[in-house]
């Protein structure tokens, strides 16, 4: 059962039916807005990262490991993945990207973090994206290469092995591009093509190929030490792509000398097709040119001799046994059949790009929330980007394209930070894929940077893609890595197929366009589950035909369906119409009269009956017996979905429950309910101007909008055994939320002032919690500089569970920690003092432990360690991964490299907001300059545009001696720095 109950006031239905207008417009237009800050509108919540084991935000559970214990991933009759030892069970693989060239890659230590994190985000794949580039910003696996035989990096190599090893222990598959952003200039015989993409020159120059050949040989045949296991040879591997977003005619052809390459090779190919030549050639595909039909076949048959030689190459010589994808890119017709020639349908969609880093500007109306897309308002205000429309950036959509019994990954998708209904997206488009069949889907992507996967960070962090650094698009992934790999959604069987014929779109540039031709069909995915053909079909290049009992897998594949089975559709119609002929179809008649009987009420209800689409409030609906949600505008209206009554009093969002223990929601023991409303950093704020808004990142804490929602559950089991609990971001109990019961049914309040989640839990035999944690132990405390007291002590135990950590110093409260922390570093100290600290636990249900006994510390004298005497760089990194330094001893020159920190500056003693930043054996090396402490000397050597910076503090008092690598106080040294790369050289 599903039904909606609104709000009992006329007034307040009036507003509900103003949202859906208003939500098209995204944020409201203003001058300037004023900067979000705590209150009663927007709290501040825990954003702990390291997840607490076995807590509701724990799924590493889902996982199987080690990773290929079941044989290698392959493909069935059907089209889906399976596990070789296990071929009647499919897989279903849901994940995020890695970047596989940061400038400074991970510790070992932080990549048993960012494992731990990604297995407990309910991640079963990583795709490793751009795992080849070799600039001096971004060094992947691949050494610059000055010949076709590759060089790989061998430092990197190490690190790529020893993480995949983690990830392998943890139940993680890896799926990979091969080739993406490498630089080729380096290879004499391709240096003469300027800028030209180098996935291009692979697909096309003999040379480029060959370096492309090198490179995938040698990093698939690698034995990693670490297991003992090429990847070629490890079942871990369950996908490849060859080269990541390299469709022909997305290429630019503006460089001469490639332009003439083309050319000429164009023109061979017309002399060989008896066509005439060409004098010149389109800098681009979609550039006005009577040639695009021609371009098209020829292109087709380019990549087709590429993607066919490369996927031969690693089946048959290197020995790869994992599925092959790749063509990832664009989702038209032609692009599609394209696709057919590998293992996978593999593609990317995005809802719009932002792309933003520090303050930036975006159209928010480029962006819709999906819960809007049927809305005419919604078409009426869409602003296009990159010849952008609403249907080609709707991942629902991609379905109208799903080729038939082939596995649809869709290794890309997001909607970025901070647009709004982000949220929306994850759990609207993994319902709807799991709905339409798909197998795999990861999110883009899930950290740019070492230090934020590792590390609380502000809102946003530092790339707009990023998932771990926004606390709405993180729980997002939870509710959608649950209700996509656990099977919660039914998968439809194919209602419907659409033929084309295969020789049209090859030869027609206008099969790059049938998306915007044929967006009336949009609504279909919502309603049936269609499969794509392509085939020798030219007296109807396109067709939809019913699929029937008495068709054959064969018949549906060949496009040989009787006539009888067609249906009409003309790209005249409404979406409604289209809709309509769809419904009425089909041979079952109480289905047929269910559907067309919703879609006349505005439902468009799918054909499993478990997913509503509600154009009347633009809210998506889930409703299965493990899974609930009411997606899009909430505004206070309740939603009755079977056992579950959901309720959201904000205007957007989403508001869910899904079961943990795989049994019903009626019957399960323990249910992840969410409620996501909004989040903003402290002190962020926009100005909007001329439709386009600048972002202001703020800082941390975090803040997430304030809501009150509910939960209620018709139970089958006993009320008044329920205990639930609000949940910080790493899934540590907060506090207990009073579960109210009447009579079979129970009401849970969802306040978002602590986050977005809750765990409800079925606990017959516990009554009020009355026991209080055990006493911390252990408790140690160092001072190793005078600006910093190190805290440290042993994790209490809880019948329910810690919250949380309370520290005292000479008996004041200083600070309030997660319950997974057991570390803290008190900054607020002076040198040569001492310090008394206690430190005590508490539980959800307020119960505080007793204090541990008082540790006693003075702080050091030191002001700070650089240790640059010991003639080494050792323990000391640039975190953001931008610029390189070195020490040298005796007296010599501190060398700075110029190259890469481009009005960046280099800050030897703390870091600043938007500064790179150095960072001491992992540890944070930034410390606030209190009196009698100050600032002495300032250098900066600049050249251009680069400035290097070396800052030394002194106090006033008189020098005293001081080891060698350490600064005392009053203590001042003369430093040199050097331009590197001009000669210049300044002193302080």
């Amino acid at each position: 059962m599903m039904r909606i109950m609104t709000k009992p006031t006329a007034v307040a239905l009036s507003l509900a039916l103003l949202v859906p207008v208003a939500s098209v417009a995204g944020k409201a237009e203003v001058a300037n807005a004023d900067p979000i800050v705590a209150g009663s509108d927007w709290r501040a919540i825990d954003t702990t990262m390291a997840v607490a084991p076995g807590s509701a935000l724990d799924l590493s559970f889902l996982n199987d490991a080690p990773a290929g214990d079941k044989g290698f991933v392959q493909i069935d009759a059907d089209g889906d993945y399976v596990f070789e030892d296990e071929p009647a069970k499919k897989v279903k693989f849901y994940g995020g990207n890695l970047n596989g060239s940061y400038g400074i890659d991970p510790t070992h230590a932080e990549m048993v973090v960012i494992a731990d994190r990604l297995a407990a985000m309910g991640y079963n794949v990583v795709r490793y994206s751009s795992v080849d580039q070799n600039y001096d910003w971004a060094k992947g696996l691949m050494a610059k290469p000055t010949s076709t035989t590759v060089t790989l990096n061998a430092a990197k190599l190490d690190n790529f092995e020893y993480f995949n090893a983690l990830l392998k222990a943890r139940g993680i598959y890896i799926d990979m591009d091969i080739l993406a952003y490498a630089d080729f200039s380096g290879v004499p015989s391709l240096n003469t093509y300027g800028a030209t993409a180098s996935k291009y020159l692979a697909t096309l120059m003999p040379d480029g190929i060959a370096i492309w050949k090198s490179f995938a040989s040698q990093l698939l045949s690698h034995v990693n030490p670490y297991t003992g296991l090429a990847l070629k040879d490890d079942p871990q591997l369950m996908g490849l792509s060859p080269v990541n977003e390299s469709l022909l005619y997305n290429a630019s052809f503006s460089d001469a000398n490639f332009n003439n390459w083309i050319k000429t090779d164009f023109n061979a190919y017309l002399t060989g097709k008896g066509l005439p030549t060409v004098s010149t050639f389109p800098t681009s595909f979609w550039s006005p040119s009577g040639v695009r039909d021609l371009m098209t076949a020829y292109f087709t048959e380019k990549q087709f001799a590429a993607n066919g030689d490369m996927k031969s190459y690693l089946k048959n010589v290197v020995g790869v046994r994992a599925p092959i994808g790749g063509i990832n890119y664009i989702n038209d017709s032609l692009a599609n059949y394209w696709r057919t020639q590998a293992d996978v349908q593999e593609t990317h969609l995005y809802n719009g790009l932002v792309n933003g880093r520090g303050v930036f500007t975006y159209n928010p109306l480029t962006h819709p929330r999906y819960s809007t897309v049927f809305d005419p308002a919604t078409a009426a205000s869409y602003a296009p980007q990159y010849g952008s429309s609403i249907i080609k950036n709707y991942i629902p959509a991609l379905a109208l394209g799903q080729l038939y019994r082939k596995p649809f990954a869709l290794t890309e998708f997001n909607q970025e930070f901070p647009t709004d209904g982000r949220d929306e997206l994850g759990l609207i488009s993994s319902a709807a894929g799991a709905y339409n069949g798909w197998d795999m889907m990861n999110r883009f992507d899930f950290s740019s940077r070492v230090n934020e996967a590792v590390n609380e960070a502000p809102l946003g962090g530092a790339i707009s893609f990023d998932s771990v650094t926004d606390t709405l698009a993180t729980m997002s992934e939870y509710q959608s890595a649950l209700l996509f790999r656990r099977g919660h959604v039914s998968e439809s069987e194919p209602k419907f197929v659409i033929v084309r014929d295969k020789n049209w779109v090859t030869t027609h540039g206008s099969a790059t366009e049938n998306q915007d031709q044929e967006r009336n069909r949009m609504m279909i995915p919502h309603l049936f589950k269609t499969v794509t053909v392509y085939a020798d079909h030219p007296a109807a290049p396109y067709a939809i035909y019913k699929i029937t009992p008495d068709l054959t897998p064969a018949d549906i594949e060949a496009g040989d369906i009787p006539s009888a089975n067609e249906i009409t559709v003309t790209n005249a119609m409404t979406m409604k119409e289209v809709a309509e002929t769809f419904i009425d179809a089909l041979d079952d008649g109480g289905l047929k009269a269910s559907m067309q009987d919703a879609l006349d009420d505005d439902l468009l209800v799918s054909d499993t009956g478990e997913l509503v689409f509600d154009l009347n409030t633009n809210t998506y609906l889930i409703n299965t017996p493990y899974a609930a949600a009411a997606v899009g505008t909430l505004d206070g209206s309740g939603y009755e979905l079977g056992a579950v009554t959901l309720r959201g009093d904000l205007a957007h969002g989403t508001v869910s429950a899904l079961s943990l223990d795989d049994e019903p929601l009626d019957e399960s023991g323990r249910i992840l309910l969410a409620y996501t409303t909004d989040a903003a950093g402290t002190g962020e704020y926009e100005v909007t101007s001329g439709g386009l808004t600048t972002y202001h990142q703020g800082t941390l804490p975090t803040l997430v909008k304030y809501g009150l929602g509910e939960f209620k559950l018709d139970t089958t089991r006993t009320p008044s055994a329920y205990k639930a609990y609000k949940l910080a971001q790493n899934g540590v109990r907060l506090a207990e939320v009073p579960v109210t019961a009447t009579g079979t049914t129970i009401s849970v309040p969802l306040e978002t002032d602590k986050g977005y989640a809750f765990e409800l839990v079925y606990d017959p035999v516990t009554g009020t919690d009355l026991t209080a944690p055990t006493v911390p132990s252990g408790v140690a405390a160092v001072s190793d500089t005078a600006a910093k007291v190190e805290l440290s002590w042993t994790k209490s135990t809880d019948n329910v569970g810690v919250s949380g950590y309370k520290v005292y110093r000479d008996g004041t409260q200083i600070a309030s920690l997660n319950g997974n922390v057991t570390r803290y570093v008190d900054k607020s100290v002076t040198g040569l003092t001492t310090y008394h600290y206690v430190v005590k636990a508490f539980d959800p249900s307020g119960n505080v432990s007793a204090g541990s006994g008082p540790t006693a510390v003075t702080t050091s004298d030191l002001l700070f360690k650089e240790q640059f005497e010991s003639g080494t760089a050792a323990g000391w990194t640039v975190a953001s991964s931008w610029g390189n330094f070195s020490v040298v001893s005796n007296g010599g020159l501190v060398r700075l490299s110029g190259r890469q920190l481009r009005q960046r500056r280099l800050q030897v003693y703390g870091r600043g907001r938007g500064l790179d930043e150095l960072q001491r054996g992992g540890q944070d090396q930034s410390r606030s300059v209190a009196e009698p402490l100050r600032q002495d000397r300032t250098c900066s050597a600049i050249r251009g545009q680069r400035q290097l910076l070396l800052r030394v503090l002194r106090q006033q008092s008189g020098a005293v001696d001081a080891p060698q690598g350490r600064r005392r106080h009053g203590e001042h040294r003369r430093f040199n720095l050097v331009d590197a790369e001009h000669g210049h050289a300044a002193s302080v």
